[in-house]
């Protein structure tokens, strides 16, 4: 049996990982940490249905961190709607 590779589930839907999951700053950093850190990844037996949208990076001006008053996490939440 060979090796599948597995597949984003943003990427499938979108085309895309989101711009980021993670938004966080210390008073060590002069500069924020922002990126994608959290995947759905499936093998191609799934069909990914739904994704959520996930706040642009300029929708979060006012946000310094997670977790924040909109982000109970230091995460973004991110699932998926999936048919096997």
């Amino acid at each position: 049996m060979a090796i599948q590779p597995m597949r984003s589930a943003f990427v499938a839907k979108n085309g895309k990982e989101p711009d980021y999951t993670n938004l966080a700053w210390s008073k060590f950093n002069k500069e924020k940490f922002i990126a994608t850190l959290d995947y759905i990844w499936l093998s191609d037996e799934w069909s990914v249905n739904g994704v959520p949208s996930l706040p642009t990076e300029e929708a979060m001006t006012d946000v310094k961190s997670f977790p924040s008053p909109t982000e109970p996490s230091d995460h973004i939440l991110v699932w998926a709607d999936l048919s096997f």
